[in-house]
């Protein structure tokens, strides 16, 4: 629902000037008080580990087989698995020495590790393809509705899950199906 009303206001860079400034005070405030830990949050969660965790991927697979989907039910079952783990667990176990963690990245990291560099390309030109649909009913039920049903499944895409686990298993295809059916604006 914000994102949905977020998008209705007429500036949205102001909102986005408030947010900034939210930002540095919250960093100011956390170098005031030697306490680093909302503004540290915010840091790495957000930005410093997807990219830590894709270039992980990255270092591992590219000396390392590929997946190939064999862990997807993409492949029905006939294509053997590489490795007794999934990425992200053999991610877990080689650079953080355990295989109980989830080290979940995004569409390249992930993408990687299904077919390297081809892989990456391929989940491009997908995300790609789902953009430029998303843009297409922009026109008829308007930007705030779509980026309402959207914005957390493209943030789990680009941070946290694989393409075909988002697809299958994280609402992606409902929130397609949502998007087609839904009545377009009067």
């Amino acid at each position: 629902m914000f994102f949905y009303y977020f998008y209705r206001l007429s500036n949205v860079a102001i909102y986005f000037t408030a947010t900034i400034v939210f930002l540095i005070m919250l960093s100011v405030l956390g170098f005031w008080n030697q306490d680093y830990f909302l503004g540290s949050l915010f840091v790495q969660r957000i930005i410093l580990t997807p990219a830590t965790l894709n270039a992980y991927h990255i270092d591992f697979f590219s000396k390392s087989a590929n997946y190939y989907w064999s862990n997807s039910k993409l492949t029905l079952g006939l294509l053997e698995p590489a490795y007794s783990l999934g990425s992200a667990n053999i991610i877990g176990l080689e650079y953080f020495g355990n295989d109980n963690m989830s080290a979940n990245t995004g569409w390249i990291g992930s993408g990687f590790a299904q077919a390297g560099y081809v892989g990456v390309f391929f989940y491009s030109i997908i995300i790609s393809a789902l953009i430029s649909f998303l843009e297409q009913y922009t026109k008829t039920l308007g930007r705030p509705t779509v980026v309402a049903l959207f914005i957390i499944p493209m943030v789990t895409i680009i941070t946290s899950s694989d393409l075909t686990d988002m697809l299958l298993t994280h609402g992606l295809v409902f929130s397609i199906l949502l998007l087609i059916y839904f009545p377009s604006k009067a």
